[in-house]
């Protein structure tokens, strides 16, 4: 099937409130929009690529398989993103505590063990 023969309004209309469902549970409500429509482009160059073969599943079926992906890579950059902000705010934080130790005053030591007690 070529992709001229795709009712792509159709199938965005049939197809959107399911997705952006199946990606509300999981996400915020902006966050599901965009990845919402991240499917959308990724579906349509699918088909437009000719990758789309009928014997080995449904539009939806696809369409589906495309959300999941495109979920699981959302959730990987926030992991990444994540993990290096909180290196960032490890790094700052040491290099906080080295300076309060280093200022050598009864006070900032005794703030210094309070917080590595933490």
């Amino acid at each position: 099937m070529n992709n001229s023969s795709f009712d792509w309004t159709n199938i965005v209309l049939e197809l959107s409130p399911r997705l952006l469902g199946y990606f509300a549970a999981r996400f915020s409500r902006t966050q599901a929009s965009d990845l919402t429509q991240e499917t959308f482009l990724r579906l349509y160059l699918f088909v437009k690529q000719g990758h789309l073969d009928s014997s080995k599943g449904s539009l939806t079926m696809v369409a589906f398989g495309i959300a999941r992906n495109v979920g699981l890579e959302f959730i990987r950059e926030n992991i990444k993103h994540s993990h290096s902000v909180t290196e960032d705010l490890l790094q700052s934080f040491a290099s906080n505590i080295e300076s309060l130790n280093s200022a050598g005053n009864e006070e900032t030591l005794a703030l210094r063990q309070c917080i590595l007690k933490l």
